[in-house]
C-alpha cells in the first residue's frame, strides 16, 4: 500500500484527477494516511484470527477433556507433575554420575595402595629370609665362643678356622677307652678328610698293635700354639700325655703341619650337612720335637713285621712309625 502512495504519479490519469478533485491537492497524504491505517486494520485483524484460534483450541481442549473426565487445572497439575518427575530423574542421574565417579577414584586409590604395598613386601623379603648360621664353641663344656653365617664368608673368619683346625686335632689325637667316643671321632675325621689323609689314618688304627686297638692306653693331648701360616695351611704345637690304666707311661711334644681347605657347600635350614663347613684337611704331617717322659723299653712297640689288619696294594707309609710307642698289653 505504501509502494503504491510513494508511486503515485504511476496510478493512471483517470484515477488521479478523480483523487484531485475529491481531496484537492493533498490528495497524496490522504492515500498514504489511509494505507497506513489499512496496516495497522491488517494487523489487528490478524492477531483477532491469532486469539480467535487460540479460544478455538482452548475450546477444543475443553470438550476434549470433559469427555476424559478431567479438568484443565488437573492437566496443569499433570504438566507440573510431569516436569518434576524430569527434574528428579536428572538429578538422580547427576547423583549417579558422582557416585561412579567416587567409586571409580575409590578402586583406583585401593588399588595404588595394594601395588605399594606389594612392592614394599617384596622390598623387604630378604629382611624375612631364613639364614642358616654356624654355632661353635670353645672347649666340651660348650661355652659359647662364635657365631657365624653360613656362607663363603667363614673362609675368612680366622676364629673359626682355628676352631676347626683346634677340633679337628682333638679328634685325632686323642684317645678314649670308650669306643663310641673313639668311633664318633674318628667318623668326623673321615667327613674332614681328603681321601689319602683318611686312608693313612685308618691304617694307623687298623695296625695290630696301634695304641687305638688297645682298651687300657688313652691318650690326652693339649694345645700349645696354632699359628696359621696361609689361608690353607696351619702350625700346631701339642703336648700328648699317654696313660695305662691312669698311670701316666709317657709325655712328649709335636709338632704338626696342617693343610686344608674349604669345598664349595650349599646350606640351609631344611638340610643341615654333618661337615657344615666344608672343611677339608689335605695334609696331615707330625713330627716329634721333644720328649718330656720316655716310654719304657718293654712297652715300646718293636717293629716284628706284623702289618695292619687292612690289606692294600699301596706301600706302607713311613709316617705311621710315629704312633708305634706302646706295646698291646
Amino acid at each position: 500500500m505504501e509502494k503504491v502512495c510513494m508511486n503515485a504519479w504511476e496510478l493512471p490519469k483517470v484515477l488521479e484527477e478523480r483523487l484531485k478533485e475529491k481531496y484537492g491537492d493533498d490528495w497524496e497524504k490522504y492515500v498514504k494516511a489511509k494505507a497506513i491505517n489499512e496496516e495497522e486494520l491488517e494487523e489487528q485483524v490478524k492477531d483477532k484470527a491469532k486469539e480467535q484460534r487460540k479460544i478455538q483450541r482452548e475450546k477444543i481442549l475443553s470438550g476434549f477433556l470433559k469427555k476424559v473426565g478431567l479438568k484443565k487445572r488437573d492437566m496443569l497439575q499433570s504438566t507440573m507433575l510431569f516436569d518434576g518427575v524430569k527434574e528428579a530423574d536428572a538429578l538422580f542421574q547427576a547423583e549417579r554420575k558422582i557416585g561412579d565417579w567416587i567409586f571409580s577414584s575409590a578402586v583406583f586409590f585401593f588399588a595404588l595402595a595394594l601395588i605399594e604395598a606389594i612392592i614394599i613386601i617384596i622390598c623387604l623379603l630378604p629382611l624375612k629370609e631364613k639364614v642358616p648360621y654356624l654355632v661353635t664353641f670353645s672347649n666340651a663344656t660348650q661355652n659359647f665362643a662364635i657365631v657365624q653365617r653360613a656362607d663363603k664368608s667363614i673362609r675368612a673368619n680366622q676364629a673359626l678356622i682355628r676352631q676347626l683346625v683346634a677340633s679337628y686335632v682333638s679328634n685325632r689325637e686323642n684317645i678314649s677307652n670308650i669306643k663310641e667316643q673313639n668311633e664318633i671321632a674318628h667318623e668326623t675325621i673321615r667327613l674332614q678328610s681328603a681321601f689319602e689323609v683318611w686312608d693313612f689314618f685308618e691304617k694307623l688304627v687298623s695296625y695290630e698293635h696301634s695304641i687305638y686297638t688297645n682298651i687300657n692306653l688313652t691318650r690326652k693331648i693339649s694345645i700349645i700354639n696354632i699359628a696359621l701360616i696361609s689361608k690353607t695351611q696351619a702350625n700346631i704345637e701339642i703336648s700328648a700325655q699317654l696313660f695305662n690304666k691312669e698311670k701316666l707311661e709317657s709325655e712328649k711334644r709335636y709338632r704338626i703341619i696342617m693343610t686344608f681347605e674349604f669345598d664349595p657347600i650349599e646350606i640351609d635350614t631344611k638340610s643341615v650337612p654333618l661337615n657344615p663347613t666344608g672343611f677339608i684337611v689335605t695334609g696331615y704331617d707330625v713330627t716329634e720335637i721333644a720328649i718330656l717322659k720316655d716310654l719304657d723299653e718293654k712297652n715300646k712297640v718293636k717293629d716284628d713285621g706284623v702289618k695292619s689288619k687292612i690289606i692294600h696294594t699301596e706301600k706302607k707309609d713311613p709316617h705311621m712309625s710315629q704312633y708305634k710307642d706302646v706295646k698291646e698289653q
